[in-house]
């Protein structure tokens, strides 16, 4: 996880979903995706503006269903970001858009990515192989924000990237 930026304020944060807390995970590919995972915030100023970002890659089911496991973080992620005034949310959910953990972030913030895109994996580089037609890449805002111009785009990673431009409302 990073964030690269001109001018970072201030890296405030670095909140650990951790399989066993104290301790550091080795990841095994037989252990169905069960690793530490993170929500990363950073402050960055651009053109004398501040802006709140957090970024994840989020606890895995490995399948489209919520499973438990990303019940128990959900719970630490929402805490989080609600201790936060304003919200640029974004990364790799690991759970899709229409299930519950992706439309109870969508009650509270902006879901800015449109809704005639229906997957972000990216067939040709995912290790399955497969057209697999999931929204698990987000990007939320705060009613601080507005986004615009926001898009997926191919050929980037086994996910596609979600790029867009993000303003301060005035």
């Amino acid at each position: 996880m990073a964030t690269f930026a001109n001018e970072i304020i201030s890296n405030k944060g670095v909140y650990y979903f951790q399989v066993d807390p104290g301790k550091l995970f080795i990841f095994d590919e037989k252990k169905n995706g069960l690793a530490d995972r993170v929500l990363l915030f950073t402050e960055i100023q651009v053109n004398g503006q501040v802006f709140k970002i957090f970024n994840t890659h989020f606890t895995w089911s490995g399948g489209r269903e919520v499973n438990e496991a990303q019940r128990r973080d959900y719970v630490k992620m929402k805490e989080i970001l609600e201790s936060y005034d304003e919200v640029i949310f974004c990364g790799d959910l690991n759970t899709p858009r229409g299930f519950e953990i992706w439309d109870d972030l969508a009650k509270q913030y902006t879901d800015n990515i449109p809704q005639d895109i229906d997957t972000t994996i990216d067939k040709n580089l995912h290790k399955s192989g497969k057209d697999i037609r999931l929204v698990v890449d987000a990007l939320f805002t705060s009613e601080h924000y507005v986004a615009k111009d926001v898009r997926v785009v191919a050929n980037t990673s086994d996910h596609m990237a979600v790029v867009g431009e993000i303003k301060r409302k005035s």
